[in-house]
């Protein structure tokens, strides 16, 4: 569970707070748009940044001090949509966690991609990977991120019903701790 208030300060800008249920996450986020794709293809891409922080206020028991609590995430996004039906994004990812196993690293790289293609004028199938890396040598085994669904527009509204083995909803955590795998029948089920 996520809920979150996100305002556009202007078209460009736009900052926002949530709380998720999992570790009990407190977020802080922004994100800024430096190029918009144009129609003409005379700027062929959307490049935006995103950056949060989150605050884990699980259990003091469990985490002594309130510093070993926080994560910071930042992100480079690159977007192209091909045509009105066909749009990829990909994604590098440079996440710092202050507290870890003894065997892991504060610091990980990821990329990610996405992609949706409109079926029909309302429904889109929408494909998500990711993948951290330096993680093959944890004790603990952890998969790559792996999400389809299909996205549904209704008025204003644009639903999605998502199929993934990520453990988070926020990529501070699913980048890094999931812990469940497709080919093992292990996934979860998400409404928006």
């Amino acid at each position: 569970i996520r809920i979150g208030f996100h305002y556009g300060i202007t078209d460009k800008l736009t900052l926002g707070v949530s709380r998720c249920k999992r570790h009990e996450n407190l977020e802080g986020l922004v994100k800024y748009k430096i190029l918009e794709q144009t129609a003409s293809n005379s700027i062929p891409v959307g490049v935006t940044v995103f950056g949060n922080a989150t605050y884990s206020t699980i259990d003091k028991s469990l985490v002594e001090k309130s510093i070993y609590r926080n994560t910071y995430l930042s992100q480079l996004i690159v977007t192209h949509k091909f045509s009105p039906k066909f749009s990829m994004a990909a994604v590098g990812s440079y996440l710092h966690r202050n507290l870890v196993d003894p065997d892991d690293k504060n610091d990980v790289i990821a990329v990610s991609g996405g992609l949706r293609m409109k079926i029909t004028p309302s429904t889109a199938i929408i494909l998500d990977y990711s993948h951290a890396f330096g993680r093959e040598h944890l004790t603990t085994k952890y998969y790559d991120p792996i999400g389809a669904g299909i996205e549904s527009e209704t008025g204003g509204h644009v639903f999605s019903i998502m199929f993934t083995n990520a453990s988070g909803i926020l990529e501070n955590d699913s980048l890094v701790n999931t812990v469940d795998s497709w080919d093992k029948g292990r996934f979860k089920f998400s409404f928006i």
